[in-house]
């Protein structure tokens, strides 16, 4: 996940072993879901998904970033000023 921190989007870069269902959303520090920003399912491979911040009216400070796959719970701190 780059850039970190930011002000206006963020890339994600991750690999699916297998074709299946991923979902990315971003967390209050609190656990409280904002926005589901990926909700697809996806063919195995390398995959780069783009994310606009800037239009969520997020106060600056630090969210959470959780993708889940079949298989992975895997949970990055993002700091957005």
């Amino acid at each position: 996940m780059y850039p970190n921190p930011t002000s206006s989007s963020v890339n994600i870069d991750f690999l699916l072993e297998g074709d299946e269902k991923i979902e990315i959303g971003l967390y209050d520090i609190n656990g409280r879901l904002l926005s589901t920003l990926v909700n697809e399912f996806l063919t195995e491979g390398y995959h780069n998904q783009t994310v606009q911040l800037n239009n969520m009216n997020l106060k600056s400070g630090i969210y959470l970033v959780v993708f889940k796959s079949r298989d992975n719970l895997v949970t990055k701190k993002l700091i957005y000023n």
